[in-house]
């Protein structure tokens, strides 16, 4: 898994949410929020999917955003937060 960023086509991000459930975003506030905001518009056809915009300090990239699906984790699962913590350890600083 890797960390998209405004720079990626949002449709990559998107597969990743429908593979996966979580797609991690990178970059400074602003972008990231709105890269985030764009894979959620293109996730909207998919009715069983429901996006959400999360947040993590983590421990390489400092910090992430991320969306995922709420109907396959929630807010506060564990294991989405090692998911986030495994795409952060695989991947270099953006």
């Amino acid at each position: 898994m890797k960390i998209y960023d405004e720079e990626n086509n949002v449709y990559d991000a998107v597969d990743a949410v429908l593979e996966t459930g979580v797609a991690a975003v990178g970059g400074c506030t602003t972008p990231a929020v709105k890269y985030a905001k764009r894979i959620i518009e293109c996730l909207a056809p998919y009715s069983d999917i429901e996006a959400c915009i999360g947040y993590k300090n983590v421990t390489h990239n400092g910090y992430l955003y991320y969306v995922f699906d709420v109907n396959r984790f929630s807010i506060v699962s564990p294991e989405l937060e090692k998911i986030v913590d495994r795409i952060d350890e695989n991947n270099d600083p953006i």
